[in-house]
């Protein structure tokens, strides 16, 4: 889709890999998957939260706070980048 093409590769990554998933995943979760998906090396925590961080000020996610750890989740707006 065309807003899709505004998104780099590991942010639709980062959206594919939080799709299905109801109750959301920590960071380290969303860390840990997207080697699985393609995207190797050179990935920082920082980065991913930077990314996680302009994903849900887009509104294609959003975040709970659970004790320490921040659940992320896709929006209705971010499932629908990926149909």
């Amino acid at each position: 889709t065309p807003v899709t093409r505004l998104l780099n590769r590991r942010q639709q990554e980062v959206l594919r890999c939080l799709a299905g998933v109801g109750e959301g995943m920590v960071l380290e979760e969303v860390l840990a998957a997207l080697p699985a998906a393609g995207l190797r090396g050179g990935l920082s925590a920082r980065t991913l939260q930077n990314d996680l961080g302009k994903l849900s000020e887009a509104g294609y996610l959003s975040w709970i706070k659970q004790g320490n750890a921040r659940y992320y989740r896709l929006t209705p707006e971010g499932q629908r980048l990926l149909t």
